[in-house]
């Protein structure tokens, strides 16, 4: 069965389409509204977005180290976490040479967004921002426009329409 999103731009909507048998990243979407309800349903299936930071200089030297950080978190709290990994560096530590460098290495729901090395925590803290607020729905979309707006989540509540099973119960 199909699930398709719909957004009230004609160049995005029907093309963004969950299906059954999607990539990894993809959960199995349900129907979520009756008639023409919009509302934060899409929610129910609750994505919590994170990261793998990991220190370039243990990595550099054959160690894996690194910690897993709640990307809804802001910014501050995001880089206190990797100064933190940073600070406990096994390589730092054998060396006496301070870790400074870091990427992510490794994430997680984050739908259909990929998220790059050297993305910023600001574009990180933004997208889980709009994740945990609209679920896949919001992450589908990001994944089409791209990133360049600092209003990406004031866009898609501009945009978004709901899910529906079909284009005619849409219609209806």
């Amino acid at each position: 069965m199909t699930y398709e999103t719909f957004f009230s731009d004609p160049v995005l909507s029907p093309h963004i389409t969950n299906k059954e048998g999607g990539d990894m990243h993809e959960r199995e979407p349900t129907p979520r509204f009756t008639d023409h309800e919009v509302t934060s349903a899409e929610t129910d299936q609750r994505l919590t977005p994170r990261i793998y930071a990991a220190s370039l200089s243990d990595y550099n030297n054959g160690v894996l180290h690194g910690r897993w950080i709640d990307a809804t978190s802001d910014t501050e709290e995001m880089q206190h976490a990797i100064n933190e990994m940073l600070a406990a560096s096994p390589t730092a530590a054998r060396y006496g040479e301070p870790a400074e460098e870091w990427a992510i290495h490794d994430y997680e729901d984050f739908g259909d967004i990929r998220v790059g090395e050297h993305h910023s925590l600001a574009t990180i803290a933004k997208w889980a921002e709009g994740i945990e607020r609209h679920g896949e729905a919001f992450a589908a979309w990001v994944a089409r426009v791209g990133e360049q707006s600092d209003d990406l989540i004031e866009q898609f509540e501009d945009r978004y329409q709901g899910e529906w099973e079909s284009i005619e119960a849409y219609a209806d």
